[in-house]
């Protein structure tokens, strides 16, 4: 049996196939690229980003548990399972794409069955020898939550927040 050793021509070819097939069949998103990385209070990062760009992907949003299993990123204690993204190691203009988590991909249309527009790379995965192409773990990005309370001042003079809609029969 062979060894797979292939010629940086032969390397070339396989990573062209990558692009092409992203823009054939793939779909269009906005890539943000991380800038610059903060810690808050909490200990979670906040992110600037550099300006958008073009990039082709190739979108599984049911991945087999063999795939994920492959990767290493499966687990059987979880709930949902990440979504794929397959994509080349460089865009159509030749800029290479390295994705690190926190990176953020914005589709053209809303996935998941609700407005959820906007990604973020948790997991990212180079095909060797090269790379030759990327395999990233997807999540939705949610909206930040505000930590202050929404009880309003007087609350402490109810004694249940649907006191009013309460029948006491005697």
């Amino acid at each position: 049996m062979g060894v797979f050793d292939p010629s940086p021509k032969e390397l070339s070819l396989i990573s062209d196939f990558h692009l092409e097939a992203g823009k054939l069949l793939g779909t269009e998103v906005k890539i943000k690229f991380i800038d610059d990385r903060e810690l808050d209070l909490y200990n979670d990062p906040n992110y600037d980003f550099e300006s958008d760009m073009s990039l082709y992907i190739i979108l599984d949003q049911r991945p087999r548990i063999r795939i994920l299993e492959k990767l290493g990123w499966y687990d059987e204690d979880q709930d949902d399972l990440p979504m794929l993204a397959y994509f080349a190691k460089e865009n159509l203009e030749g800029v290479d794409i390295k994705p690190v988590r926190g990176v953020q991909l914005l589709f053209e249309y809303s996935l998941e069955g609700e407005d959820q527009r906007l990604f973020e790379i948790t997991k990212s995965h180079a095909q060797m020898p090269g790379p030759l192409y990327w395999v990233c773990a997807l999540v939705p990005v949610r909206d930040k939550f505000s930590m202050e309370s929404d009880i309003d001042e007087d609350f402490e003079h109810v004694q249940d927040g649907n006191y009013e809609m309460l029948k006491i029969e005697g």
